[in-house]
């Protein structure tokens, strides 16, 4: 099994020096957690087929990939193994007492008669845990190659089920109700895809097909918000990209602006098609609305400080924006906690995204992307960047693993 570690001066993947042979019990146990993630791999990508999103196979497949994730974790990671990834990721150490803070106080709320749910905590608290899977999961450069294009190809497939059903075309309405679950999935998959037609000899053209094929379905779906981020993301990532020459940034710079120049009418049918009117609330189907609604119910009496805990509760539609969704259901100071872990955790995915001569450059240096990813999508969706785990499991497990490689984010 081949491992690597980075030079930290070139920030190539150089061989790793021999390894001690590991204890039988630890070579069971990742053999154990590989079937696992092959388990969780095979129910994810049916979950989000056209089929698996029908009830009751998506509440039967939901529960498995959780139960998983659990036992997965249960696997993967020992007690003294968190307190050595608590003491060498500083990221990780604030995200445990965010999360502590945040559940002594949702749980202190709760037992003083306020009205709120335990979504968030739970939430917080599994991608968390996926995140020390991935940390301490031994994930060797083959496996990680093998595990993420297998993740890609039943993906692109899982993805294709639409089109067999509705076919290759955009409808004035959307097609189906939850494309912003099942979208962001198909994004991270295209995203990886683009990396890995960057890092493999073998496999390449599989690799840029189904990238092109996941981001057309992600245009059939219409889920405009993943188009938007992952074209940014993807750019943004081929141009911080060493690996990636000057030549070949140029020429998919041309071949995007000559593809928007010419299918003008085409991105105005995924953006607007159906939409009774030329204004943005209408074209971003009510947000702007319910986003001054949002600002108008925090602006009233105590609800800046309490949200709907106590006293007035909202009864306005869902503000999809994850930071003021979070606010007006728990206030300024009970949410405080989850508001501090977000923008640490976002200002660290930046910094490593722009910090291109100290940013690893190996398989792992496109998971930042990801995680940049969720959070431009958790401007325009209230769940993300911490729900739900059937779309998010992947890209955690890979930043897991790539904080490792690192060490930490400061």
């Amino acid at each position: 099994m081949t491992y690597f570690q980075i030079d930290t001066v070139s920030g190539k993947e150089l061989p790793s020096a021999p390894h001690k042979l590991r204890p039988q019990g630890s070579t069971v146990r990742n053999h154990i957690s590989n079937s696992i993630l092959y388990l969780i791999l095979s129910a994810n990508v049916l979950q989000y087929s056209f089929w698996g999103m029908q009830n009751p196979a998506y509440g039967i497949l939901r529960d498995i990939i959780i139960g998983l994730v659990a036992i997965l974790f249960l696997v993967t990671v020992r007690s003294l193994e968190i307190q050595q990834a608590l003491t060498k990721v500083k990221l990780l150490r604030v995200w445990l007492f965010c999360a502590l803070f945040f559940g002594i106080g949702t749980l202190t709320a709760y037992a003083f008669g306020a009205t709120l749910t335990f979504g968030t905590l739970r939430d917080v608290t599994i991608t968390l845990g996926v995140l020390l899977i991935g940390y301490h999961k031994q994930i060797d450069s083959t496996f990680f190659a093998r595990f993420t294009m297998l993740y890609i190809v039943l993906g692109a497939v899982s993805a294709y089920s639409y089109v067999a059903v509705f076919g290759f075309e955009i409808h004035d309405q959307y097609i189906v109700d939850y494309k912003n679950q099942i979208a962001p999935l198909f994004a991270i998959l295209a995203l990886l895809a683009v990396s890995h037609s960057i890092y493999i000899k073998r496999g390449k053209l599989l690799m840029i097909l189904s990238a092109l094929l996941l981001i057309t379905i992600i245009g059939i779906l219409r889920s405009r918000t993943a188009l938007v981020a992952l074209l940014f993301c993807t750019m943004l990532y081929l141009f911080s990209s060493q690996k990636v020459s000057i030549w070949v940034k140029v020429l998919v710079t041309c071949v995007l602006v000559a593809f928007i120049a010419s299918n003008i009418e085409l991105i105005s049918e995924i953006f607007i098609a159906g939409k009774q009117g030329t204004d943005l609330d209408t074209i971003s189907s009510g947000r702007v609305s319910r986003i001054s609604d949002g600002l108008d119910f925090l602006s009233r009496g105590n609800n800046l400080l309490v949200g709907s805990l106590w006293g007035e509760q909202y009864d306005g539609g869902i503000v999809h924006l994850f930071l003021m969704n979070l606010w007006i259901e728990y206030g300024g100071i009970l949410s405080l906690p989850i508001i501090l872990l977000y923008i640490i955790f976002l200002g660290k995915v930046v910094a490593r995204c722009l910090k291109r001569k100290e940013r690893l450059e190996n398989r792992y240096d496109v998971t930042p992307f990801l995680m940049l990813f969720l959070f431009i999508v958790s401007f325009n969706e209230y769940s993300y960047p911490f729900s739900p785990i059937s779309a998010l499991f992947l890209a955690y497990l890979l930043f897991g693993a790539y904080l490792r490689q690192l060490q930490s984010l400061v």
